[in-house]
Protein backbone atom coordinates (compact mmCIF):
# COMPACT_ATOMS: atom_id res chain seq x y z
CA UNK A 1 0.00 0.00 0.00
CA UNK A 2 2.75 1.99 0.97
CA UNK A 3 4.39 1.52 -2.51
CA UNK A 4 1.40 2.07 -4.34
CA UNK A 5 0.68 5.68 -2.29
CA UNK A 6 4.60 6.91 -3.28
CA UNK A 7 3.38 5.55 -6.83
CA UNK A 8 0.62 8.23 -7.10
CA UNK A 9 2.44 11.17 -4.66
CA UNK A 10 5.51 10.69 -7.77
CA UNK A 11 3.09 10.93 -10.33
CA UNK A 12 1.09 13.79 -8.91
CA UNK A 13 4.43 15.22 -8.04
CA UNK A 14 5.91 14.57 -12.14
CA UNK A 15 2.26 15.99 -13.11
CA UNK A 16 3.21 19.68 -11.43
CA UNK A 17 6.26 19.59 -12.34
CA UNK A 18 5.12 19.03 -16.03
CA UNK A 19 2.43 21.96 -16.10
CA UNK A 20 5.52 24.69 -14.72
CA UNK A 21 4.29 24.34 -11.14
CA UNK A 22 6.49 25.49 -8.59
CA UNK A 23 7.10 24.13 -4.77
CA UNK A 24 7.65 26.67 -1.42
CA UNK A 25 8.23 25.06 1.78
CA UNK A 26 6.47 26.42 4.43
CA UNK A 27 8.17 26.39 7.82
CA UNK A 28 5.39 27.46 10.00
CA UNK A 29 3.35 24.72 8.94
CA UNK A 30 6.33 22.12 8.35
CA UNK A 31 5.20 21.05 4.53
CA UNK A 32 5.48 21.59 0.60
CA UNK A 33 3.50 24.30 -0.84
CA UNK A 34 2.77 24.07 -4.90
CA UNK A 35 1.83 27.25 -6.54
CA UNK A 36 0.48 27.38 -10.53
CA UNK A 37 1.81 30.23 -12.53
CA UNK A 38 -0.47 32.44 -11.20
CA UNK A 39 0.71 32.01 -8.06
CA UNK A 40 -2.31 30.72 -6.40
CA UNK A 41 -1.59 27.39 -4.58
CA UNK A 42 -3.20 24.16 -5.87
CA UNK A 43 -1.74 21.86 -3.17
CA UNK A 44 1.11 20.92 -0.46
CA UNK A 45 2.33 17.64 0.65
CA UNK A 46 2.80 17.29 4.63
CA UNK A 47 4.51 14.10 6.64
CA UNK A 48 2.39 12.01 8.69
CA UNK A 49 4.46 11.24 11.21
CA UNK A 50 1.78 8.33 12.86
CA UNK A 51 2.23 5.98 9.56
CA UNK A 52 5.91 7.59 8.32
CA UNK A 53 4.63 8.62 4.66
CA UNK A 54 4.49 12.04 3.02
CA UNK A 55 0.36 12.65 2.06
CA UNK A 56 -0.13 14.88 -0.96
CA UNK A 57 -3.52 17.29 -0.51
CA UNK A 58 -4.97 18.68 -3.98
CA UNK A 59 -6.63 21.97 -3.99
CA UNK A 60 -6.95 22.74 -7.13
CA UNK A 61 -10.88 20.55 -6.96
CA UNK A 62 -11.82 22.52 -4.13
CA UNK A 63 -12.43 25.58 -6.17
CA UNK A 64 -15.43 26.52 -6.40
CA UNK A 65 -17.48 29.33 -7.96
CA UNK A 66 -19.75 31.50 -6.71
CA UNK A 67 -22.55 32.68 -8.56
CA UNK A 68 -23.68 36.28 -7.48
CA UNK A 69 -27.01 37.92 -8.74
CA UNK A 70 -26.85 40.62 -11.59
CA UNK A 71 -28.59 44.22 -9.75
CA UNK A 72 -31.62 45.22 -10.67
CA UNK A 73 -30.44 48.39 -12.24
CA UNK A 74 -34.24 49.75 -12.96
CA UNK A 75 -35.29 48.97 -8.85
CA UNK A 76 -31.98 50.65 -7.77
CA UNK A 77 -32.45 53.87 -9.97
CA UNK A 78 -36.05 53.84 -8.59
CA UNK A 79 -34.97 53.90 -4.87
CA UNK A 80 -32.29 56.31 -5.09
CA UNK A 81 -34.98 58.55 -7.55
CA UNK A 82 -37.79 58.26 -4.70
CA UNK A 83 -34.79 58.99 -1.74
CA UNK A 84 -33.61 62.23 -3.80
CA UNK A 85 -37.00 63.18 -4.39
CA UNK A 86 -38.02 63.14 -0.35
CA UNK A 87 -34.93 65.12 0.00
CA UNK A 88 -35.99 67.76 -2.12
CA UNK A 89 -38.79 68.12 -0.82
CA UNK A 90 -38.03 68.19 2.72
CA UNK A 91 -35.29 70.81 2.25
CA UNK A 92 -38.47 73.22 0.37
CA UNK A 93 -40.66 72.02 3.42
CA UNK A 94 -37.12 73.43 6.07
CA UNK A 95 -36.84 76.72 4.00
CA UNK A 96 -40.88 77.41 3.81
CA UNK A 97 -40.64 77.09 7.39
CA UNK A 98 -37.77 79.57 7.73
CA UNK A 99 -39.93 82.24 5.50
CA UNK A 100 -42.56 81.77 7.81
CA UNK A 101 -41.22 82.51 10.62
CA UNK A 102 -39.21 85.26 9.45
CA UNK A 103 -42.32 86.78 7.86
CA UNK A 104 -44.17 86.14 11.80
CA UNK A 105 -40.91 87.97 13.29
CA UNK A 106 -41.53 91.28 11.05
CA UNK A 107 -44.99 91.00 11.77
CA UNK A 108 -44.48 91.16 15.54
CA UNK A 109 -45.82 94.16 17.42
CA UNK A 110 -42.51 95.17 18.78
CA UNK A 111 -40.47 98.18 17.88
CA UNK A 112 -38.09 97.81 14.53
CA UNK A 113 -35.07 97.33 16.77
CA UNK A 114 -36.80 94.51 18.71
CA UNK A 115 -37.89 92.56 15.50
CA UNK A 116 -34.33 92.93 14.18
CA UNK A 117 -32.55 91.47 17.37
CA UNK A 118 -34.74 88.40 17.42
CA UNK A 119 -34.52 88.10 13.63
CA UNK A 120 -30.77 88.31 13.83
CA UNK A 121 -30.45 85.64 16.71
CA UNK A 122 -32.91 83.74 14.95
CA UNK A 123 -29.99 83.83 12.16
CA UNK A 124 -26.68 83.53 14.06
CA UNK A 125 -28.00 80.99 16.88
CA UNK A 126 -30.86 78.76 15.19
CA UNK A 127 -29.63 78.55 11.60
CA UNK A 128 -25.98 78.46 12.12
CA UNK A 129 -26.74 75.75 14.25
CA UNK A 130 -29.02 74.22 11.46
CA UNK A 131 -26.25 74.66 9.28
CA UNK A 132 -23.43 73.41 10.97
CA UNK A 133 -25.40 70.15 11.41
CA UNK A 134 -25.59 67.28 8.75
CA UNK A 135 -29.29 66.18 8.76
CA UNK A 136 -30.79 63.60 6.52
CA UNK A 137 -33.48 65.19 5.01
CA UNK A 138 -34.42 62.21 3.40
CA UNK A 139 -35.80 61.30 6.21
CA UNK A 140 -39.55 62.45 7.03
CA UNK A 141 -39.07 62.07 11.08
CA UNK A 142 -35.82 63.94 11.16
CA UNK A 143 -37.32 66.81 8.62
CA UNK A 144 -40.20 67.21 11.46
CA UNK A 145 -37.50 67.21 14.12
CA UNK A 146 -35.90 70.11 12.33
CA UNK A 147 -39.03 71.86 11.55
CA UNK A 148 -40.54 71.74 15.15
CA UNK A 149 -36.58 72.62 16.79
CA UNK A 150 -36.74 76.10 14.03
CA UNK A 151 -40.39 76.76 15.76
CA UNK A 152 -39.43 76.18 19.20
CA UNK A 153 -35.86 78.64 19.13
CA UNK A 154 -37.77 81.28 17.58
CA UNK A 155 -40.72 81.73 20.52
CA UNK A 156 -37.97 81.18 22.94
CA UNK A 157 -35.83 84.03 21.65
CA UNK A 158 -38.75 85.73 20.94
CA UNK A 159 -40.28 85.67 24.56
CA UNK A 160 -35.99 86.37 25.90
CA UNK A 161 -36.28 89.44 24.17
CA UNK A 162 -39.92 90.53 24.83
CA UNK A 163 -39.15 91.84 28.43
CA UNK A 164 -37.04 94.51 26.58
CA UNK A 165 -39.51 94.99 23.86
CA UNK A 166 -40.33 98.21 22.98
CA UNK A 167 -44.13 98.54 21.65
CA UNK A 168 -44.18 98.59 17.75
CA UNK A 169 -45.21 102.36 17.24
CA UNK A 170 -42.97 104.26 19.88
CA UNK A 171 -40.04 105.88 18.41
CA UNK A 172 -38.11 105.97 20.76
CA UNK A 173 -35.92 108.85 19.01
CA UNK A 174 -39.12 111.09 19.19
CA UNK A 175 -39.43 110.55 23.06
CA UNK A 176 -38.32 113.90 24.85
CA UNK A 177 -34.64 113.35 26.25
CA UNK A 178 -35.82 113.46 29.78
CA UNK A 179 -37.66 110.27 29.26
CA UNK A 180 -35.43 108.14 26.96
CA UNK A 181 -35.05 104.73 29.02
CA UNK A 182 -31.76 103.52 29.87
CA UNK A 183 -29.52 102.19 27.56
CA UNK A 184 -29.91 98.12 27.21
CA UNK A 185 -28.08 95.43 25.11
CA UNK A 186 -31.01 94.26 22.48
CA UNK A 187 -30.37 98.00 21.37
CA UNK A 188 -26.54 98.79 21.43
CA UNK A 189 -25.02 95.35 21.12
CA UNK A 190 -26.99 94.26 18.07
CA UNK A 191 -24.22 94.81 15.47
CA UNK A 192 -21.60 92.78 17.64
CA UNK A 193 -23.45 89.66 17.76
CA UNK A 194 -21.38 86.77 17.06
CA UNK A 195 -17.81 85.32 17.54
CA UNK A 196 -14.37 86.54 18.62
CA UNK A 197 -11.09 86.16 19.02
CA UNK A 198 -9.63 86.74 22.21
CA UNK A 199 -6.19 88.64 22.34
CA UNK A 200 -5.54 88.17 25.66
CA UNK A 201 -7.22 87.05 29.26
CA UNK A 202 -5.68 88.92 32.03
CA UNK A 203 -6.65 87.13 35.64
CA UNK A 204 -6.90 89.67 38.82
CA UNK A 205 -7.15 88.88 42.27
CA UNK A 206 -7.99 91.86 44.83
CA UNK A 207 -5.43 92.16 47.68
CA UNK A 208 -5.20 94.89 50.22
CA UNK A 209 -8.59 96.56 48.64
CA UNK A 210 -6.87 96.65 45.24
CA UNK A 211 -6.61 94.96 42.21
CA UNK A 212 -3.60 93.14 41.52
CA UNK A 213 -2.82 91.39 37.94
CA UNK A 214 -1.63 87.36 38.70
CA UNK A 215 -1.24 86.16 35.29
CA UNK A 216 -2.00 86.95 31.06
CA UNK A 217 -3.25 84.23 29.01
CA UNK A 218 -2.56 85.27 25.17
CA UNK A 219 -3.25 81.26 23.62
CA UNK A 220 -6.40 80.03 21.59
CA UNK A 221 -9.27 82.12 23.80
CA UNK A 222 -12.27 82.50 22.27
CA UNK A 223 -15.78 84.16 22.80
CA UNK A 224 -19.43 84.61 21.67
CA UNK A 225 -21.91 86.98 22.09
CA UNK A 226 -25.72 86.15 21.92
CA UNK A 227 -27.64 88.95 22.93
CA UNK A 228 -29.30 87.18 26.54
CA UNK A 229 -25.71 84.95 26.93
CA UNK A 230 -22.39 85.38 26.19
CA UNK A 231 -19.63 81.88 25.89
CA UNK A 232 -16.26 82.06 26.15
CA UNK A 233 -13.66 79.32 25.55
CA UNK A 234 -9.93 79.53 27.14
CA UNK A 235 -7.47 77.25 25.60
CA UNK A 236 -8.25 73.23 24.96
CA UNK A 237 -11.21 74.12 27.49
CA UNK A 238 -14.72 73.19 26.85
CA UNK A 239 -17.40 76.36 26.15
CA UNK A 240 -18.57 77.82 29.30
CA UNK A 241 -21.42 80.27 29.31
CA UNK A 242 -23.13 83.26 31.21
CA UNK A 243 -26.83 84.00 30.81
CA UNK A 244 -26.94 87.74 30.55
CA UNK A 245 -29.48 90.19 33.29
CA UNK A 246 -29.30 93.72 32.30
CA UNK A 247 -28.85 95.37 35.65
CA UNK A 248 -27.54 99.29 34.42
CA UNK A 249 -25.83 101.68 31.95
CA UNK A 250 -22.87 103.56 33.94
CA UNK A 251 -22.78 106.42 31.68
CA UNK A 252 -19.60 107.98 33.54
CA UNK A 253 -17.64 104.31 32.66
CA UNK A 254 -19.44 103.91 29.52
CA UNK A 255 -20.32 100.44 30.25
CA UNK A 256 -23.20 97.95 30.69
CA UNK A 257 -23.25 95.89 33.87
CA UNK A 258 -24.93 92.56 34.09
CA UNK A 259 -26.14 89.98 36.42
CA UNK A 260 -25.23 86.42 36.00
CA UNK A 261 -25.39 83.29 38.13
CA UNK A 262 -22.04 83.10 38.47
CA UNK A 263 -21.29 86.37 39.22
CA UNK A 264 -20.89 90.18 37.67
CA UNK A 265 -20.37 90.99 33.78
CA UNK A 266 -19.21 94.38 32.66
CA UNK A 267 -19.04 94.81 29.06
CA UNK A 268 -17.47 98.35 27.53
CA UNK A 269 -19.44 100.33 25.36
CA UNK A 270 -17.45 99.72 22.26
CA UNK A 271 -17.52 96.29 23.08
CA UNK A 272 -13.17 95.95 23.15
CA UNK A 273 -12.77 94.66 26.63
CA UNK A 274 -15.38 92.45 28.66
CA UNK A 275 -15.10 91.41 32.21
CA UNK A 276 -16.19 88.71 34.27
CA UNK A 277 -16.74 88.87 37.87
CA UNK A 278 -16.31 85.68 40.32
CA UNK A 279 -19.03 87.12 42.50
CA UNK A 280 -20.48 90.21 43.12
CA UNK A 281 -18.60 92.77 41.51
CA UNK A 282 -18.38 94.41 45.58
CA UNK A 283 -17.86 91.38 46.96
CA UNK A 284 -15.48 89.03 44.87
CA UNK A 285 -12.10 87.88 45.01
CA UNK A 286 -11.13 87.47 41.50
CA UNK A 287 -12.04 88.98 37.99
CA UNK A 288 -10.83 88.13 34.56
CA UNK A 289 -10.86 90.70 31.58
CA UNK A 290 -11.20 89.44 27.83
CA UNK A 291 -9.88 92.01 25.52
CA UNK A 292 -11.89 91.43 22.30
CA UNK A 293 -10.30 91.02 18.59
CA UNK A 294 -11.33 90.33 15.24
CA UNK A 295 -14.93 89.39 14.30
CA UNK A 296 -14.61 86.07 13.21
CA UNK A 297 -17.54 84.25 11.39
CA UNK A 298 -16.68 80.84 12.17
CA UNK A 299 -16.28 80.98 15.65
CA UNK A 300 -19.39 79.43 17.30
CA UNK A 301 -19.64 77.40 20.63
CA UNK A 302 -20.32 73.77 20.24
Amino acid sequence: MKHLFLFLLIGSINLISAQSYSEKYNDLYKRYEYFNNQGIMIGYKYYDSLNEVWKYKDLSQSEQSTYINPIDINLLEKALSSKQNRYDTNVQRVQNAITDIQSKIWSLSFSDNTKTTINARFKNETLHYINSKKFDYSSNSMTNQVVNYLYSEVKTIENEESSTATPKNENLYEVPKKNVPEKNEALDFLKYRGGYKISQVSEYSFENKNWVLTQTDVGQNLFYYAGNYLYFKRGNNSWLDRKLDFKVYNSYTQTYYYNTPYGDVVISEDFKVVTLYDGNINNCSKKYEFIIEAFDKNIYPN
